[in-house]
């Protein structure tokens, strides 16, 4: 049997998502509602027990009027940030490097 790709565990995500509630006056269950998700899934995720899909972490950027870099990022063994996942000009060459050509006929 071939090995299957695992996802980053959620121990290596730096998430700040508590704090960017908090900050914006926001329950976790008037969070999940403005996002779409439940009030269980925002628990988990702040406590690093679930790391979200790209879809439900924008949905949540956009709850929090922030950008996805804000709420989350990579870190290395020891805690030291190493890299901001969706931040800079990499993001913009990686999106624009997956992205298919569109076309008009």
């Amino acid at each position: 049997m071939g090995e299957k790709n695992k996802a980053e565990p959620a121990s290596n995500i730096q998430n700040r998502l508590r704090s960017l509630r908090l900050a914006n006056g926001l329950t976790q269950a008037e969070l999940a509602a403005k996002a779409g998700i439940t009030r269980q899934a925002v628990y988990a995720i702040e406590a690093n027990q679930y790391l979200p899909t790209t879809a439900v972490a924008l949905r949540l950027a956009d709850a929090l009027d922030r950008r996805v870099e804000d709420l989350f990022s990579l870190v290395a063994i020891g805690g030291r940030s190493v890299i901001d996942w969706w931040s800079g000009p990499w993001l913009s060459w990686a999106i624009l490097s997956v992205m298919p050509s569109r076309r008009t006929g």
